[in-house]
This record gives C-alpha cells, sequence and structure tokens, in this order.
C-alpha cells in the first residue's frame, strides 16, 4: 500500500529534478493543465514544455520498464521456483554480451546501414533470445522442459558463451576493448 501512494509522489518529484528545476506543485500544475483542468497555478510555457515533452516520456518508460523487468524477474524465480534465479544464470545475460561483442569485435556496429545506430541493441537482444532457446531446447525432452535440466543447460550454455566472448575479448584491439 505504501509503495502505491510513493509511486506518484516520487514521479511527480522526479519530473521536476533537472537542469531546468521545476517545483512540484508547477508539476502537478502542468499535468493538471495538460488534460483541460485549470489549477490556478501559473506555469510558464518552457515548463509545461520541458515536463510534458521531455521528462515525463522518460519517467513514464522507466516506471513501465521497472513494472517489466519486476515482472520477468518474478516469473523466472517462479519457473525455476528459486528466489535467487536470474538471467545470469541461465546464460541469457552471457549470450547478450556475446551478441553486443560480436558486433563490437568484427565490426558490424555502423551508423548507417539497415539498423544504423540500433545494431548494437538489436545484436544484444537476439544474442540473449539465441542463447534462451538453445538452452530451452537442450533442456526440452518429448515437448516437455525439465528445470533442472533447464538450469543445468543454462549454467553450461553460460560457461561456453563466455569462453567464446573470452576469446573474442583477447581478439580485440584497443579501440573494441574501450567499447565493450
Amino acid at each position: 500500500m505504501v509503495l502505491l501512494i510513493a509511486l506518484p509522489v516520487v514521479i511527480i518529484f522526479s519530473t521536476g529534478i533537472g537542469a531546468f528545476n521545476i517545483p512540484p506543485l508547477n508539476v502537478l500544475a502542468a499535468l493538471v493543465h495538460s488534460i483541460g483542468i485549470d489549477s490556478g497555478i501559473e506555469v510558464s510555457q518552457a515548463q509545461e514544455n520541458v515536463l510534458l515533452q521531455i521528462r515525463l516520456p522518460r519517467v513514464l518508460m522507466a516506471v513501465i520498464v521497472g513494472a517489466a523487468l519486476s515482472v520477468s524477474g518474478a516469473g523466472m524465480q517462479g519457473l525455476f521456483r528459486n528466489p535467487l534465479a536470474d538471467p545470469g544464470l541461465v546464460g541469457i545475460s552471457s549470450g547478450a554480451v556475446l551478441g553486443a561483442a560480436l558486433v563490437i569485435v568484427l565490426g558490424w556496429q555502423a551508423s548507417e546501414g539497415l539498423l544504423g545506430f540500433y545494431g548494437l541493441s538489436v545484436a544484444t537482444f537476439i544474442g540473449a533470445v539465441l542463447c534462451t532457446l538453445l538452452v530451452f531446447r537442450l533442456a526440452s525432452t518429448k515437448g516437455r522442459a525439465q528445470v533442472t535440466t533447464m538450469l543445468l543447460a543454462g549454467i553450461a550454455i553460460n560457461a561456453l558463451v563466455g569462453a567464446v566472448t573470452g576469446l573474442l575479448i583477447y581478439t580485440a584491439d584497443d579501440d573494441e576493448l574501450r567499447s565493450l
């Protein structure tokens, strides 16, 4: 119950904090004004633009991403019936690192082309998904995945992918190492 009350308070305070500081009452007034209600508090156009165009979308995206991460973490802990289960345990994180290392070391990162600046993010996502699918495939027998086998397969894939990433780091030059 406390967290349900704290979340809107934190959202209001965090949208006002920045290089262009906006008091919490002005944040509330701008939010209320944006839905068509007059609050009686004068808010400048600059404050309203900064809040509604820049800060509020970022804060709301942070709230959504945080909620998604917490739900996925709880789902993973429920799947493995272990409160310590995390993406690093089953190889998802190491697959993402391998995807990023491949892009950086092999020089596939570019500002032009099909993916442009998003190439690194897409490669990271693809690496995580491929490792997840591989772990699931290794743990599946007769269409069913055994949780203990999935855990062991994840640990093995984590070690294997970590070794490949180490090899890529060994072959990287100074600039690539800084990017990694």
